[in-house]
C-alpha cells in the first residue's frame, strides 16, 4: 500500500476529507502564503528605495554601495515576478 493511499483513508476517516478538498485546501493555504511573502517584499523594496536618501549612504566604500545595488536589484526582481501574475 502506498503512503498516498494511506494518507488518502486518513484524510477520509479523520477528516472527511476528499483528495479534491485537500487539493483545494492546500491550494488556498499556497495562496495566503504567497500574499504574506508578496506584502513582506514590497514591504522590503520600499526600505531598501529609502536607504541612498540617508546622508550616511554616501559616505560607505564602494563594495557597500554595489552590495546595496545587488540587493535592491534583487528585491525589485522579487517584487516584480510576485506581482506579475496579478497583473
Amino acid at each position: 500500500m502506498s503512503d498516498e493511499t494511506v494518507d488518502d483513508d486518513w484524510l477520509r476517516r479523520e477528516r472527511n476529507e476528499t483528495p479534491t478538498q485537500r487539493l483545494d485546501r492546500n491550494w488556498a493555504s499556497l495562496l495566503q502564503e504567497l500574499r504574506v511573502v508578496q506584502t513582506g517584499v514590497q514591504l522590503l523594496t520600499g526600505f531598501l528605495l529609502t536607504v541612498p536618501f540617508q546622508d550616511r549612504f554616501y559616505e560607505q566604500d564602494g563594495l557597500f554601495q554595489n552590495v546595496y545595488l545587488v540587493t535592491v536589484t534583487a528585491s525589485v526582481g522579487a517584487t516584480v515576478l510576485l506581482l506579475a501574475p496579478v497583473a
